[in-house]
């Protein structure tokens, strides 16, 4: 009950505050039909914007990305990583046999996975075509930002402190899902 009251008075007052334009006033010395006159070829030049509803502002505000901080400039991080191999990637083993297409949804669906919440290291068990990823489940351990390819130290110097990309890095060794710890 009390939701719909504040809901009403909010519509209310936005149909309030919408329907109270009033037309500028003539400057000093001119007379109302001087003023009208000049004032007519403006309002043909700038349309009037048009009015949303106040749940349609409401709408856009809500699914409006925040904006990413900027980068805390740290000299190394800690790094995990899950690397889905496609054939033909630079070091694949000969076991890859995926295209690079389904190495891309493959890697766009354990993102899905990591943003639903699932644990990092069991997925990089499960999905990670590194070969060292059975001693040390996806970890790259601390990196400097001149240790790896451009791409991915910009990448991963991107992130917040323990959050992963949101989409994976293309790299000539396969798409990487990338997460920061430090």
């Amino acid at each position: 009950m009390l939701i719909r009251r504040l809901s009403a008075t909010c519509y209310l007052l936005t149909f309030a505050l919408c329907a109270c334009h009033r037309p500028a006033e003539p400057p000093a010395g001119k007379s109302s039909a001087q003023a009208s006159a000049s004032a007519a070829p403006a309002q043909t030049q700038t349309p009037e914007p048009e009015s949303k509803s106040l749940h349609d502002r409401m709408d856009e505000f809500e699914n409006r990305v925040p904006p990413h901080p900027p980068s805390d400039n740290a000299k190394s991080i800690v790094v995990w990583h899950i690397l889905i191999a496609y054939k033909g990637a630079v070091g694949a083993s000969a076991s890859v046999k995926r295209t690079k297409e389904e190495a891309q949804a493959l890697a766009g669906n354990v993102v899905s996975q990591v943003a639903a919440g699932a644990d990092f290291e069991p997925l990089a068990l499960k999905f990670s075509d590194d070969p060292k990823v059975k001693t040390d489940h996806g970890k790259l351990g601390k990196i400097g930002r001149n240790q790896r390819d451009k791409a991915f130290t910009e990448y991963a110097f991107a992130l917040l402190k323990f959050e992963t990309g949101v989409t994976p890095l293309d790299t000539p060794a396969g798409f990487e899902i990338i997460r920061r710890m430090e």
